[in-house]
């Protein structure tokens, strides 16, 4: 699972920084390190999200199965 959370993710990142650079999000006039540091954050962001996700949808995963342990 992990690799298909950094391919998913890197993905998903690598799309979203073009898209940016193409519809001018970005101004064009960052330095290179810079760029490393919104890419940085941007990941940071991105994993947020997907982790806070992963937590939520095991927390439902388990309340179903003790829901159909209970109904045996």
């Amino acid at each position: 699972m992990p690799i298909r959370v950094l391919i998913h993710m890197g993905i998903g990142c690598v799309i979203y920084t073009i898209v940016a650079y193409a519809v001018g999000w970005t101004g064009g006039s960052a330095t290179i390190g810079q760029e490393i540091i919104i890419t940085a954050i941007q990941l940071a962001v991105a994993f947020l999200i997907w982790f806070l996700f992963m937590r939520y949808y095991r927390a439902e995963a388990k309340k179903m199965n003790e829901k159909i342990q209970a109904m045996k």
